[in-house]
């Protein structure tokens, strides 16, 4: 597989590791609390639920961070290696003689018109005349 693959199954797999720890967490803490609602509260067995849980939550806190890096390196290793900019649009437009311009324009005077409220503008939409970037 390549990076970006092996990093989405390792953010995927932390997260269920974080999912699993976090719910063994809740139910020892179910099981703290029956143990103190009994008639004579059992605090040993208790006290061995809220040790137990207080493992699982460490050991959720561990995932959450390595999930947090992991997804960190990720995002650096997309923009590093596949990031899209207005120059790389620009060129890729001049070169296949602006196809695509119209979709692509449509959608960014949408945005514009969400964004600013303001209605579309032709001159600004019309084609560029060709200069070098």
């Amino acid at each position: 597989m390549g990076v970006l693959k092996d990093s989405a199954d390792s953010i995927y797999n932390s997260y269920w590791g974080w999912h699993s720890s976090l719910s063994n967490a809740c139910a020892r803490l179910d099981s703290a609390g029956a143990y103190l609602k009994l008639i004579t509260p059992d605090f040993y067995w208790a006290g061995v639920d809220l040790q137990a849980a207080a493992e699982d939550l460490a050991e959720t806190k561990t995932d959450i961070y390595s999930i947090r890096s992991q997804t960190k390196l990720f995002l650096y290793y997309i923009e590093d290696n596949y990031s899209v900019t207005w120059k790389s649009i620009c060129e890729a437009w001049l070169k296949d003689d602006f196809e695509g311009r119209a979709a692509t324009i449509a959608i960014i005077d949408r945005m514009r018109q969400i964004l600013w409220d303001e209605p579309f503008n032709i001159i600004w939409a019309a084609r560029p005349e060709d200069k070098k970037l």
